[in-house]
């Protein structure tokens, strides 16, 4: 113990003028501080030489010491818990960071630095600050996107005279949207705010919580095969000028909700095997299964739109239409397009650098283009619809006429109108 003193006594003189990056911010250790993080580290180093190390034979993480907190021994594919360190400005010990041990027993490397790293993101006081404002933009996202395309689906079920192919397709579309949005608002109120959740051992908890993470990752799958379908569909009737009946939704069907369970199923049953915890919420190596599918979708709607967009140009110019309409017709189907076949989607993998401004700024653009694509698509293929919004004017009007707000008025009432009416006209007769 006195050995320790002694080592004590020597690291806090050599920290004092020390410090360190903590997000965007260089930080310095007052001398009380780093007297805490010592103590820390001497605790951590005495408890790494006397516990018994795994004799399970099971392939684990090695204990360590990462300058900041203490972590165990961790079996692979697991992910460790820590309270955020003390002695840190602006760090809420309440809080838990994390460290995920990899499936082959290393611990997590982070991707532009290549060592390894532990996730104290959530340890800045400020950070919920901003993690909140984020957060709400997801909810309000889709909420409104699940309103809009709820009251668009009940206008479609609703007018029976605008059901064909096109609008069914539709239907399925709103349907992927709204289970995409249900499923991702649970994730976020249930398991994303809740540490004591995504570190309970208890098999039932974790069970139901990765069965919400399947289900996350299913719509979403779905959503992006609902708009493979109808970026086909486009393709047929406007490229191949061939109109597709009910007989060929089938097709549709299958590749829209039955497709998605293949790159699904192959993910949760690996997963499953490597028996992954913490909710899954974290990323792992199996996440190119769901992605690689939705990029492959993507490449192939930007396929068909340029190819939309070159068809749609040579008919314009077929009929000698003048060129500015031209161009007006071609970027307004263009514009049509884009939220439906999700290109926007692209710019995801262009990342920014890590705790600054840029990046707050990038996942707030990325929280309402995912979040409002529904309401966007709602919009367009509903609200701003000619045909359906004159078929639901027409209701309103026939409606307020059959129904109208105020009381008509009495024939007593008007009985005095028709005298002084045809006393006015008595009166205005030449003698």
């Amino acid at each position: 113990m006195k050995t320790g003193l002694i080592y004590k006594e020597i690291f806090v003189l050599l920290l004092v003028s020390q410090g360190f990056w903590w997000g965007d911010t260089f930080v310095t250790l007052s001398p009380e501080q780093n007297a805490q993080k010592l103590d820390v580290e001497i605790e951590c180093y005495e408890r790494m030489m006397t516990d018994p190390y795994p004799t399970d034979g099971g392939l684990y993480c090695n204990r360590t010491f990462d300058s900041w907190s203490c972590w165990n021994d961790t079996r692979a594919g697991e992910i460790a818990y820590a309270h955020c360190p003390v002695f840190i400005p602006n760090s809420d010990p309440s809080k838990i960071a994390h460290k995920v041990c990899m499936p082959n027993g290393e611990w997590f490397r982070h991707p532009e630095t290549n060592i390894t790293w532990s996730n104290y993101s959530v340890c800045d006081s400020t950070y919920h600050k901003k993690h909140f404002a984020g957060l709400i933009v997801w909810y309000i996202g889709y909420s409104a996107s699940i309103i809009s395309l709820t009251i668009s689906l009940i206008i479609f079920f609703y007018f029976k005279n605008l059901s064909c192919p096109r609008i069914t397709l539709h239907k399925n579309l709103f349907f992927s949207f709204i289970f995409n949005g249900v499923s991702w608002i649970l994730w976020f109120a249930i398991v994303a705010e809740n540490v004591d959740l995504v570190k309970n051992p208890d098999k039932a908890v974790q069970v139901s919580c990765k069965i919400l993470n399947v289900m996350c990752q299913y719509f979403q799958t779905c959503n992006y095969f609902w708009m493979l379908c109808e970026g086909i569909h486009l393709h047929t009737l406007i490229v191949v000028a061939v109109f597709s009946d009910r007989s060929r939704l089938t097709h549709y069907y299958l590749l829209g909700w039955v497709a998605p369970f293949v790159p699904v199923t192959i993910y949760t049953t690996l997963r499953a095997v490597e028996q992954h915890t913490g909710c899954w919420m974290f990323e792992t190596d199996y996440e190119f299964i769901i992605a690689g599918p939705i990029i492959a979708v993507l490449v192939i709607n930007l396929v068909l739109l340029l190819n939309i967009v070159r068809v749609l140009c040579s008919k314009l110019r077929a009929v000698n239409t003048p060129a500015q309409h031209d161009y007006k017709k071609a970027v307004r189907a263009t514009l049509i397009l884009l939220p439906l076949l999700g290109l926007h989607y692209i710019i995801m993998p262009v990342q920014v650098s890590t705790d600054t401004i840029g990046e707050q700024i990038y996942d707030l653009l990325i929280a309402i283009m995912i979040s409002f694509q529904g309401f966007f698509v709602a919009c367009i293929y509903c609200f701003f619809n000619g045909e359906v919004m004159d078929k639901l004017y027409r209701f309103i009007r026939n409606f307020l006429l059959a129904h109208p707000l105020s009381n008509p008025p009495s024939s007593s009432a008007r009985a005095p109108k028709k005298a002084t009416t045809a006393y006015k006209k008595t009166s205005t007769t030449p003698a």
